[in-house]
């Protein structure tokens, strides 16, 4: 039996263009080697591997595509990440009162101090103990038989209102007042809350539905309320 022969790549030194001397092997096949290429090529794979495990590591806000060139060299693409955000936007006026009535302004609040007014023909009436300030709920009964409303205005007296025709022109306020907010029309036998922030100081409180003439403030649905 005829022993097995090894063939090994035959080594010889070359001279390139830049004056530089390197080992050129040609392997058992006859096909030229360069073994400084293969130490290239593998040092190429691994910097292209640790990029790559770097790329993956990283917590930031975006991803990376690590993708293999000519050579060995790894590019990496970052792809940006897109963040949505949802907002939520709440729009409070009008608001639906306790016995179905609507209201401008009115807040939200679990245990506010409390305002009772009885509204009847002709005339805005408190009842009960007076709050002190702060945020209010104003409760209104229609004791009369047509439908009243009630607009309460701080910083002024009945005096300070202006009513060209059957209603309170609310645009011409004195300098400092302004309107807090309303409870719109409640029906007769009907009771109505809301709440409002009522600071300490003068208000007005008045029906200005215009129905009729005169309108229903000229018939004396007008009140004037300290509070505090």
């Amino acid at each position: 039996m005829r022993g097995i022969r090894h063939r090994r790549a035959t080594q010889r030194v070359v001279v390139d263009a830049a004056g530089r001397a390197r080992a050129r092997y040609r392997t058992a096949t006859g096909a030229p080697h360069d073994r400084n290429m293969t130490t290239r090529t593998m040092l190429r794979t691994t910097t292209a591997i640790l990029a790559l495990s770097l790329a993956v590591g990283c917590g930031d806000d975006t991803s990376s595509t690590a993708t293999a060139e000519p050579g060995g060299r790894a590019s990496t693409t970052a792809e940006p990440t897109t963040t949505t955000t949802s907002t939520m936007t709440t729009v409070l006026p009008p608001t639906t009162t306790a016995g179905g009535c609507t209201a401008v302004d009115a807040l939200a609040i679990d245990e506010p101090s409390q305002l009772h007014l009885d509204l009847a023909e002709w005339s805005v009436t408190p009842t009960g103990a007076l709050p002190v300030g702060g945020r209010t709920s104003v409760e209104v009964t229609n004791v009369g038989a047509a439908g009243h409303e009630v607009v309460i205005v701080s910083g002024a007296q009945a005096a300070d209102l202006t009513i060209p025709e059957n209603s309170a022109d609310l645009s011409t306020l004195p300098e400092g007042a302004r309107v807090v907010g309303q409870i719109n029309a409640v029906a007769s036998g009907a009771t109505c809350a809301a709440t409002f922030d009522l600071a300490p100081g003068d208000y007005v409180l008045l029906c200005n539905i215009a129905h009729g003439d005169p309108g229903h403030i000229e018939r004396g649905m007008v009140v004037d309320l300290t509070i505090g």
